[in-house]
């Protein structure tokens, strides 16, 4: 909180109504606001030490109430919204929270009689600046300030202990690496989920550090989106690579659904801008596209999941840098990252400052090491010893570094598909190709039983056909438009080395599921299309 006073005359939340207006708090108004909460919090009797669960949408009152739990020296607990009602109380049970903050949406999910003490945002404006503690514990850096459980794409999600030093050092990594490029100036969109640690230490602490503005976006329609990005004239956004991928899409089908003449024009305009290293030049000659985006982009940051390098070009050609990064919760969670002076395309950046990063020669495994790295999970010292070994945390992702340091992702290893030729596909590398299929929205590769008895897997994919784009088309039966995909495929696959080859195929018309931070969820899959 020492730089409230610093950057205190700075916006710090922002947030679009109901009546269309922005509601903006100043760095000065989230300190205060955030002292009066901790108060209540400290007569409700928490101390440091306790747990402080936190169950709310994206919006200015979740970073305030984080500032004034960890303040008290207490740990938040921040609960995914999205959870199922059964699933939070489980959580809720399992940590224990003295207190819970929430929202009136999210207050349905919740039992009462699971805290005692809770807090509801829409009663912050009643805080008494009076009830401000007289004095704060002295917090340690090896205290615990978050418990954040893991979205648990394939079993029960795990407690990542993550201490004031762990995420500290991330957040001072981070701005040491973009010293030259993030400024009291810039404003973020927030558009992933907070309780996750990518938008909550890159898209909150991060700009919070360092004087920035965060614009909290209203919802994730996408045309909401694009009008907080044009009305609050955003320089910096964390997305997902799925994000990224429809806007790009979108740019691309728009340009084409104007005729010929303008998709040719398009085409011309991409060409051209190759050649144009300057990215302020290339922001002039797709000017349209900017001005539709508020003429104020200065970079996208993209984590998660691998982006498709057709469209991390593509964005960059549009004059929007796209900088890949790579990271876990556990790492609280920036490992590595491109930058503005760093970027090779196809990698996830050298490692932040203060991270060292190897590969294990055995296994092609990454590991880490440094300050970011958790305490352990949460009553788990089982599944901590097997993840941390000798210091190192264990990723159980495949890669490796180039001679200049920067890390290349090439799969997960759990995931990594085995053929009964014992030669190994990564599902990673055959989404990319699929994925760039015209009338393809979503597709996923994975792994599936062969015959019963063998060994070994084939190669399953399940795609979401793209049926907008196919109605543009005049294609609205699903058997043509399987038929016309089914094609596509078999022209892919011929082209791919005989182990990769696509042997099983599935047809799904609803979106595939996914973690909040939009992760597929491929053992789910994976029993759907086996059970086929």
């Amino acid at each position: 909180m020492k730089n409230a006073d610093k950057y205190k005359n700075n916006v710090a939340f922002q947030m679009k109504g109901k009546d269309g207006k922005y509601r903006q708090w100043s760095y000065a108004e989230a300190q205060s606001t955030a002292a009066a909460l901790a108060g209540c919090l400290q007569a409700g009797g928490v101390a440091s030490g306790d747990h402080v669960a936190l169950l709310s949408e994206n919006r200015p009152e979740w970073p305030i109430s984080y500032l004034a739990i960890v303040s008290l020296g207490a740990a938040v607990v921040p609960l995914d919204i999205m959870l199922k009602r059964e699933d939070i109380q489980t959580l809720l049970n399992q940590c224990q929270p003295k207190a819970i903050i929430t929202s009136a949406r999210a207050r349905d999910e919740i039992g009462s009689e699971l805290v005692s003490l809770e807090i509801k945002m829409e009663e912050f404006g009643a805080l008494s600046a009076g009830a401000a503690p007289s004095s704060y514990p002295p917090v340690e850096e090896d205290d615990l300030a978050a418990l954040i459980y893991t979205s648990g794409t394939t079993g029960v999600p795990k407690g990542v202990m993550l201490s004031h030093g762990n995420i500290m050092s991330n957040v001072i990594s981070l701005t040491k690496h973009f010293a030259q490029d993030i400024k009291p100036e810039d404003n973020f969109l927030s558009v992933l989920p907070l309780n996750h640690t990518f938008e909550c230490t890159g898209g909150f602490l991060f700009p919070f550090y360092n004087g920035a503005r965060v614009t909290y976006a209203e919802s994730l329609i996408p045309d909401h989106i694009l009008a907080n990005l044009r009305e609050t004239r955003a320089s910096v956004m964390l997305g997902v690579p799925l994000l990224y991928d429809r806007f790009f899409e979108s740019v691309r089908r728009e340009a084409h659904k104007k005729g010929r003449i303008m998709a040719a024009v398009f085409r011309g305009l991409m060409a051209i801008s190759r050649f144009l290293p300057d990215q302020s030049i290339r922001r002039v000659l797709f000017s349209m596209v900017h001005k539709k985006l508020g003429g104020k982009i200065k970079m996208w940051l993209s984590g998660a999941a691998a982006i498709d390098l057709r469209v991390l070009e593509g964005l960059g050609l549009f004059g929007i840098p796209v900088y890949q990064g790579y990271g876990m919760t556990e790492a609280s969670p920036v490992i590595t990252c491109n930058s503005p002076r760093q970027d090779r395309i196809g990698s996830v950046g050298p490692a932040l400052p203060g991270v060292e990063v190897r590969i294990e020669a055995a296994s092609s495994e990454v590991i880490v090491r440094g300050p970011n790295v958790m305490k352990g999970y949460y009553q788990r010292p089982d599944l901590t010893a097997g993840i941390i070994r000798d210091g190192w945390l264990h990723t159980g992702d495949v890669g490796y570094l180039n001679r200049d340091g920067f890390l290349f992702v090439t799969g997960r290893m759990k995931d990594v598909i085995t053929t009964s030729s014992g030669m190994k596909v990564y599902p990673e590398d055959l989404e990319i190709e699929f994925n760039r299929i015209d009338g393809i929205k979503e597709v996923c590769a994975m792994g599936v039983r062969t015959k019963k008895g063998s060994m070994g897997e084939d190669v399953g994919l399940v795609i979401v056909p793209d049926v907008q784009y196919f109605e543009e088309k005049g294609v609205i039966d699903k058997d043509m438009i399987e038929r016309i995909i089914k094609k596509e495929v078999s022209i892919k696959n011929a082209g791919l080395q005989l182990h990769a080859r696509v042997a099983r195929l599935r047809f799904r018309y609803q979106d595939l599921p996914k973690t909040t931070t939009r992760k597929i969820k491929r053992s789910q899959l994976k029993k759907e299309i086996e059970e086929a």
